[in-house]
């Protein structure tokens, strides 16, 4: 079994800026780390700040923890503000009609 990992802090919001989100997945990875000997592979990918834009969480998702198989682990660990909005009937399921967001550097914060 492998894990794949994505890591995404971002403390530098345009407006409303934050202090620990960076911090966070630092505790992550270093947990994580703790568990390397536990999977035949174990990559880690992470972004931050100006780095974490919508582009490059969705390339990150597409691009990298579509390698993960049947068998293994992708883990998507997220730090930063998030939002609400209303759902539109995209997902049945969804009994508030709202679905939870994350908020990429990029947006609109």
């Amino acid at each position: 079994m492998k894990l794949f990992g994505l890591l995404i802090g971002i403390d530098n919001y345009a407006i409303s800026k934050l202090n620990q989100c960076v911090n966070d997945i630092n505790k992550v990875e270093n947990y994580l780390n703790t568990l390397n000997g536990r999977f035949s592979a174990f990559q880690l990918k992470k972004l931050t700040n100006e780095n974490a834009t919508k582009e490059n969480i969705v390339d990150a998702i597409n691009s990298f923890l579509s390698q993960a198989g049947d068998d293994d682990v992708a883990l998507v660990y997220y730090s930063g503000h998030g939002a609400q909005e209303e759902s539109n009937g995209r997902f049945v399921d969804e009994q508030t009609g709202v679905i939870d967001c994350l908020v990429a550097c990029d947006g609109d914060r």
